[in-house]
């Protein structure tokens, strides 16, 4: 496939080994010297952790006598109980108190949920009878909201008992709104519902209906910009600040919180409803009412959890805020300048603003890289299993100590490494280019050699033939004289080849930049592509666009980019051969396309085909000439013309290989002209 290179790489094989002991002659004692290097480096930073440990340690437990009493008191006042305080009220007071994120408390001992309760949803439990069940047949199944509404205002009128006109009103308002009597409606939500004697009426599932009817009546007002908004807003809003009897339940609390920011967007007015959204979530999944003393982490990602004395109520804490606490109240103790105090919980660190570089995952904790951790203590029993870290924010008086020590050896065997690193780079390189170069002297010459000995010996055994003169008539000498050309043509291809490939290998290609034209390029390189394309087994089409702009380039240069790319495309065509030969206008560009049914190039070798020596089918370059540098050619002429060269082929199918070329500008112009030389 690919002869020329493949000796190259062969040979190149061939030096590894020597290669290979000469790296291992310099690394093998470099890397000792680094081992025994590292281990005294290590040994240095040991003793400095050990010295700052001792220094440090006694700070640090004055720092976490500090905090456990802190946590103490706080655990402490979780479970101070008021008398004849309700499980809601005690809620709301140890969220406003500050005491915690978000509180749980339980009654009879901590053997039942108090606040926030877990009810479970039964479905209202409406009044009963024939009045309503033919209030609700006009309802519902008669679609006469009017008539029903009439109907539970009747009701209503007749009974005595609270729930029942709270039911009988709540529907007779839903029945006005279907109606279109909006303002009926929300005249019976905010009047009658709203009165004190059915403030404490509850749904089956312990809602109040008050509360309900309140909402309701905000959602038919729809807007602040309705006469009473705001004042049912603000009516509905104390309503919910307070947990005093009647109380509702926790889930119709935080609802109706969150309709009433939904329904008039601002801050949040509720100082509660954080806490309450925290316990619901907290109790929406498994927890375990825990008999430690210290803080124990939850089923909620960040939360942690601190048990009361009595087990009667569970403080919920967001870890953000057990870090930002701790830190206020133990100080942090400040060691020294070039050193930060933190506060690490199991299995998640939190530095709040912190100057040094952030922690690793590992294992699923985050962990801070050994290296700049300097001491380690307990911070206390409630905080039990977190620690304060002593972390190094810069150069510390002992390591700085400990570096001089050794900072002067790792120089030296750094320095070592790397000028031996260097000169053997050099060497190898050296080395590997010598041999190169002179098996590419030695694959040249063979190649050469071989392609050259073909044309020659068969024009000296035509020429033989014509001296001998036997039986040879004038159309024979004729033919004969006509091979001869042949071959001499084929000579000076190759050798123009060569001379060319010489030339790119010394970089001393130079081309003359004029103004060309394409349609003179194509005509001469069809002339000089010589009788066989004329052949009747060869069919060779040539469109040109008319009008195509004028490029800049080198004629000859050109010439031979089509030249060579008319002969890949007669080379590897099949008995058969179909050759197109076009050239067009594309945007600001030349483009001159050589196409074929050839043997095509597989993906693979598509990529390769313009590499020097390169050769897809070596029996067919055997039988018809050539040694693999007339497309790395022509990409060098186009290169060197600012252009690209492209080949697009599927095996079996034929090849197509399209330069482009950068029409004539004002700009090119001046470019090419100004150095005409210049490859």
């Amino acid at each position: 496939m690919r002869p020329f290179r493949n000796r190259s790489a062969r040979y190149g094989n061939e030096l590894w080994p020597v290669l290979l002991l000469f790296f291992a002659a310099v690394l093998v004692p470099t890397v000792c010297v680094l081992w025994f290097m590292v281990k005294t480096v290590a040994n240095e930073r040991f003793a400095v952790r050990q010295k700052l440990a001792e220094a440090w340690t006694p700070t640090l437990v004055d720092a976490s006598k500090r905090l456990d009493a802190h946590w103490q008191d706080v655990r402490a006042a979780l479970g101070r109980e008021t008398p004849g305080e309700t499980p809601a009220q005690r809620f709301a007071r140890l969220v406003r108190a500050d005491v915690c994120d978000g509180p749980v408390v339980f009654s009879l001992g901590g053997t039942r949920l108090g606040y926030p309760e877990q009810a479970a949803i039964k479905g209202a439990h409406e009044p009963e009878g024939d009045a309503w069940d033919e209030a609700e047949r006009r309802e519902f199944i008669a679609n006469d909201p009017p008539r029903a509404a009439g109907l539970y205002a009747a009701i209503a009128g007749q009974s005595n008992d609270p729930r029942v006109k709270a039911f009988a009103w709540l529907a007779q308002a839903r029945c006005l709104a279907r109606g279109a009597q909006t303002e009926a409606a929300i005249a019976l939500l905010t009047g009658p519902l709203a009165s004190d004697e059915l403030a404490g009426v509850e749904d089956g599932d312990g809602n109040l209906l008050a509360l309900n009817a309140q909402l309701r009546a905000l959602e038919l007002m729809r807007a602040p910009s309705y006469n009473g908004f705001n004042d049912t807003v603000d009516l509905l809003a104390r309503r919910l600040s307070q947990y005093d009897a009647p109380t509702p339940t926790a889930r119709q609390r935080v609802y109706l919180m969150q309709r009433l920011l939904q329904l008039r967007p601002g801050p949040n007015v509720f100082d509660t409803l954080d806490a309450e959204l925290l316990a619901a979530e907290y109790l929406a999944r498994s927890f375990t009412l825990s008999a430690d003393v210290s803080f124990s982490p939850t089923s909620v990602s960040g939360i942690w959890q601190l048990t009361s004395p009595e087990r009667d109520a569970v403080g919920l804490f967001r870890q953000s805020n057990i870090f930002a606490k701790s830190m206020e109240v133990a100080g942090p103790p400040r060691l020294a300048d070039e050193v930060a105090v933190r506060l690490s919980a199991v299995p998640v660190h939190y530095w709040p603003d912190r100057p040094i570089p952030g922690p690793a995952e590992q294992d699923g904790a985050e962990t801070w890289p050994e290296d700049l951790v300097l001491a380690r203590a307990h911070a206390g029993n409630v905080l039990s299993g977190w620690n304060w870290v002593v972390v190094s924010t810069g150069d510390d008086p002992f390591a700085t100590a400990a570096h001089r020590q050794v900072l002067a050896y790792l120089w030296a065997a750094g320095l070592t490494v790397a000028a031996l690193a260097i000169l053997l780079l050099l060497a190898s390189h050296f080395v590997m280019r010598q041999l190169r170069l002179a098996h590419l002297k030695n694959d040249l010459i063979a190649t050469v050699s071989h392609e050259l000995k073909t044309p020659l010996a068969s024009m000296r055994v035509l020429v033989d033939t014509l001296i001998d003169g036997h039986s040879v008539t004038q159309e024979q000498v004729r033919d004969y004289l006509e091979l001869i050309a042949a071959e001499n043509t084929r000579l000076s291809r190759l050798i123009d080849n060569f001379l060319a490939f010489s030339r790119m290998e010394r970089n001393k290609q130079a081309f003359q930049f004029d103004p060309v034209r394409v349609d003179d390029v194509i005509r001469a390189a069809v002339e000089a592509a010589g009788e066989r394309f004329r052949a009747k087994e060869c069919q060779l089409d040539v469109e040109v666009a008319p009008d195509l702009p004028v490029i800049i380039g080198d004629r000859d240069g050109l010439i031979t980019v089509v030249l060579n790319l008319l002969d890949n495309a007669y080379k590897y065509s099949n008995h058969d051969k179909r050759i197109r030969l076009q050239a067009y206008a594309d945007e600001d560009n030349v483009c001159i396309e050589v196409a074929d049914n050839g043997i095509g190039l597989s993906r693979r070798a598509a990529k390769k085909v313009f590499d020097r020596f390169y050769q897809v089918d070596q029996s067919l370059s055997r039988r018809t000439g050539g040694c693999g540098l007339g497309l790395s050619i022509a990409k060098f002429i186009v290169t060197a013309h600012r252009g690209s060269i492209a080949a697009q082929s599927e095996s079996g199918k034929g090849s197509a290989f399209t330069v482009r070329l950068p029409a004539k500008t004002a700009s090119s112009a001046t470019s090419r002209e100004g150095a005409p030389n210049v490859p």
